[in-house]
């Protein structure tokens, strides 16, 4: 996440998240879960 962070520009990995809370309604990580689990059918 890190990573991520830094190449969008922002300074911390908790200012990446609270953006992206803010824009999509949830974490970051629970995105990446809801998204796993329906390209698994799941």
């Amino acid at each position: 996440m890190t990573e991520i962070s830094q190449l969008l520009g922002f300074e911390t990995p908790s200012g990446f998240n609270r953006w992206f809370t803010e824009h999509f309604g949830m974490t970051a990580r629970n995105w990446r879960k809801r998204s796993r689990s329906q390209i698994d059918g799941s």
